[in-house]
């Protein structure tokens, strides 16, 4: 672990083999707690998509997730799927 900053309230480590880091609270010099998390650098790919109609033109639906939207409900021209997040092209 190495130390990344420390006050009377509190330390920060950094484990680097596990890419980790922990966050330890002090109270009046004694433990209170801690907390481990990490940091992902994994960054996930755009996703593309389109609208497609249906015939009667009431709903749309994503062309990757296939979740319907009636037009009313939802802006249909938004530029992505709440579902499933995809960026959608004209």
């Amino acid at each position: 672990m190495i130390k990344l900053a420390e006050n009377d309230n509190f330390i920060l480590e950094h484990d680097v083999s596990n890419e980790i880091y922990r966050v330890s609270y002090f109270e009046d010099n004694h433990f209170k707690d801690e907390f481990v998390f990490a940091i992902s650098h994994v960054k996930e790919p755009v996703r593309h998509g389109k609208w497609e109609n249906y015939p009667s033109h009431a709903y749309r639906r994503c062309s990757l997730c296939k979740k319907e939207w009636e037009k009313p409900k939802f802006n249909v021209r938004a530029n992505y799927c709440p579902n499933c997040g995809a960026k959608m092209e004209d």
